[in-house]
């Protein structure tokens, strides 16, 4: 049943029970709560796209509210909670937030994310649960859509790293910049959106600051 645990797949309608429904990939069973449903009426023999997770009891469900990321594929998630002993609550688009665990955050807390951020994640499989993990560069570039940024562009990207040399940010598009920390005006957090000046491109990323030229000048 795990194999399909944290992906979308394509499943056969079996048949219909009291609460919702049981859908098959002709080996497993699935059950699809009528909730989970998407207000469809389905009848046996329809095929749906599915997304396969563990409920709050940890059983094996489905759902046709296909999430923003998944074992297979990266995504943006909102940060829905946040417990300082265990990690951070993500909302990925479902009925079920999967968790962050501090364990993959940093030490200090003052740079962790803010209720409502933006975390850009893939999923993995720990003990039949849905993790999230934060994504590497590799991962990023991977996905990257193509859409080219000149220089002085102006654009919105989300921290999703920050070391003592500066802070690395993700678009919407998944292209990569990088701040130094001379070009930061304050200390910023995962997950924050900043806004940044484009002021050169590299060969797989970009570098960029978040000083203004007039502040520049003024410094």
């Amino acid at each position: 049943m795990e194999q399909n645990l944290g992906k979308i797949c394509s499943f056969t309608v079996d048949r219909e029970t009291n609460i919702g429904y049981m859908l098959t990939d002709g080996k497993n069973e699935y059950f699809l709560h009528r909730n989970e449903s998407n207000y469809q009426r389905l009848l046996p023999n329809d095929v749906v796209k599915a997304f396969i997770y563990a409920d709050k009891k940890g059983r094996i469900a489905a759902t046709l509210h296909l999430p923003k990321a998944t074992i297979d594929q990266i995504g943006f998630s909102e940060v829905a909670g946040i417990n300082k002993q265990i990690g951070l609550f993500l909302n990925i688009g479902i009925s079920k937030d999967v968790l962050l665990s501090v364990d993959d955050l940093p030490e200090d807390q003052t740079i962790w994310p803010q209720e409502g951020d933006q975390l850009l994640i893939r999923l993995k499989v720990k003990g039949g649960r849905l993790v999230a993990k934060i994504v590497t560069k590799d991962e990023i570039l991977e996905a990257a859509k193509e859409k080219k940024i000149e220089i002085n562009d102006q654009v919105n990207g989300y921290v999703y790293r920050i070391t003592k040399d500066g802070i690395n940010l993700v678009t919407t598009d998944f292209a990569v910049i990088f701040v130094y920390y001379t070009n930061l005006r304050k200390k910023y957090r995962l997950g924050e959106l900043v806004e940044v000046t484009i002021t050169r491109i590299n060969d797989d990323d970009y570098s960029g600051t978040t000083i203004q030229q007039k502040e520049i000048v003024i410094k």
